[in-house]
C-alpha cells in the first residue's frame, strides 16, 4: 500500500513538472497566451543621452490611448523602459535584463543598427518579438530570426532618395562627410552610387569616428582639401549629435554650401545649432503640418497632451507602439509567435508615418519618406519646384 502511494505520489509530481513550462520561451508564451496581467513592451534607448527627445511621449500617448480604449482583448498595455546607453555593451544589457522577464512579450528598439545588430540574436533566442521602426541596415533581418521585423526603409534607400533631392535641387558637384560606421558608410554609398548614375560628380569624401567629439575647426580644416576641386553641396551621412557638429562646420567654413541629410538629422538638434542648419534638406519619416487624417490628428493629440509639436522620434515611438497593439488584437494573442505571424499575414497597415507590409523576412516594402527643409529654424515639408535648396546665410 505504501509503494502504491509513493508512486502515485512521484507521478503527479512528474505530471506537475511536466505542466510548468521548463523555458524563459515557453513562460513568455503561457503568460501572454493565459494570463490576465497587463501585457508589457520593452524599450530599450539612450533615455539618457536623448533626454531631450519626444520618443518616450510619443509611447506614452499611443499606451494612454489604447488602454483608454479598453486595452487589447480587456488587458492593458504597459512599456518598461531601459536605457541602453547607446552603446553595444550597453545594448547587450539592456537585452538581457529585458528578456530575463518572462512577462515581456514584445520590444520595440534600439535606435540604431549597429547596437541592434548584436542584440537581435538575443531576443529571437528568448522567444521576443522585436520591433526596430528606427533601423535602416536590413542586414538586422538577414538571419532568418523568425519575430524581428524592421518597419522602416533602409540606408540604401535613404542615401539613392538624397540623390535623387540633390538633382532636383540643382546640385552637380556634391561632397560626401560621413561617419564610420555601418550606417555612415552604408547611406555614403548609396548616395555616391546613384548621384554618379545621374551625372552628379562626387569630388570628394571626407569622414569621422563614430563617438569622436567633432569640433567646428575639425571639420573646417578637413573640408579646406576641397578648396580646389570645389563642391556647391555636401551630404552629411551621419547621426545626430555629432551630425550637426559637421553642419555647423560646413557653414563656417562656406554658407553658400547646400546641405542634405539623412533620416537621422531630422530631429531638433539640428535646428539647435540656429542659423548653421537654414536651408538644410533631410529625409524624414514625419512631418507635423502633414495633412493625412492619421497624422493630422497624431499632432493635434500630442500638442493638446505635451504643449509641443511632436517630431520623427514621438511619431515612430507611437505608430510602434499602435502597430504592436493592432496586431495582437488580430492575432487575438500577444504571444510572441502569434504577433510574428499575424505580422506576415497584414497588408497596408496605416499609420502616423505612412503605410507598411512586411516581406518574408521582416523588412518594410515600399515604405518611402519625406524630404523636409529647414526654414527659419523650423522644419518644412521642401517644395519640388523650387529652382535651387537655399543655402544658409554668412555670419557677420
Amino acid at each position: 500500500m505504501l509503494t502504491s502511494r509513493v508512486s502515485v505520489c512521484v507521478l503527479l509530481t512528474l505530471l506537475s513538472a511536466c505542466a510548468k513550462p521548463r523555458t524563459i520561451e515557453q513562460q513568455r508564451d503561457q503568460l501572454a497566451r493565459d494570463g490576465t496581467d497587463a501585457i508589457s513592451i520593452g524599450v530599450p534607448f539612450p533615455w539618457a543621452l536623448y533626454a531631450n527627445a519626444d520618443f518616450g511621449d510619443g509611447l506614452t500617448l499611443a499606451v494612454d490611448e489604447i488602454n483608454r480604449n479598453g486595452g487589447v482583448h480587456g488587458r492593458r498595455l504597459q512599456v518598461h523602459r531601459v536605457d541602453d546607453g547607446g552603446t553595444v555593451e550597453g545594448a547587450r544589457r539592456a537585452a538581457q535584463e529585458l528578456v530575463a522577464d518572462p512577462s515581456i512579450v514584445a520590444v520595440i528598439g534600439h535606435l540604431q543598427s549597429a547596437i541592434t545588430l548584436p542584440t537581435a540574436p538575443i531576443y529571437d533566442r528568448a522567444g521576443v518579438f522585436l520591433l526596430t521602426p528606427t533601423v535602416t541596415d536590413q542586414a538586422v533581418t538577414a538571419s532568418g530570426y523568425s519575430r524581428v521585423f524592421r518597419p522602416t526603409f533602409t540606408h540604401e534607400q535613404v542615401g539613392r532618395g538624397m540623390a535623387d533631392a540633390a538633382m532636383r535641387g540643382g546640385y552637380r558637384r556634391v561632397g560626401i562627410y560621413y561617419v564610420r560606421d555601418r550606417y555612415g558608410r552604408g547611406l555614403a554609398n548609396a548616395f555616391e552610387s546613384r548621384a554618379r548614375e545621374l551625372g552628379i560628380q562626387v569630388p570628394g569624401r571626407e569622414s569621422y569616428e563614430a563617438g569622436e567629439l567633432l569640433t567646428t575647426g575639425t571639420v573646417v580644416s578637413r573640408l579646406r582639401a576641397w578648396d580646389a576641386v570645389g563642391v556647391d553641396a555636401v551630404f552629411v551621412a551621419g547621426e545626430l549629435p555629432s551630425a550637426a557638429q559637421v553642419v555647423r562646420g560646413v557653414w563656417r567654413a562656406d554658407s553658400t554650401l547646400g546641405i542634405l541629410g539623412g533620416e537621422a538629422m531630422s530631429l531638433p538638434e539640428l535646428l539647435a545649432i540656429g542659423r548653421a542648419s537654414e536651408g538644410a534638406v533631410v529625409a524624414s519619416v514625419f512631418y507635423a503640418a502633414d495633412t493625412r487624417a492619421e497624422s493630422a490628428r497624431f499632432t493635434s493629440s500630442f500638442r493638446q497632451r505635451f504643449g509641443t509639436t511632436p517630431g520623427a522620434l514621438s511619431a515612430v515611438g507611437y505608430d510602434a507602439v499602435q502597430l504592436l497593439a493592432d496586431v495582437m488584437a488580430r492575432a487575438q494573442s500577444p504571444s510572441p509567435a502569434d504577433i510574428a505571424s499575424a505580422m506576415r499575414q497584414m497588408r497596408e497597415w496605416s499609420g502616423v508615418t505612412g503605410h507598411v507590409t512586411f516581406d518574408t523576412l521582416g523588412n518594410a516594402t515600399a515604405k518611402s519618406f519625406l524630404t523636409l527643409r529647414v526654414k527659419d529654424g523650423q522644419f518644412v515639408m521642401w517644395d519640388s519646384t523650387q529652382a535651387r535648396f537655399a543655402g544658409g546665410t554668412r555670419a557677420r
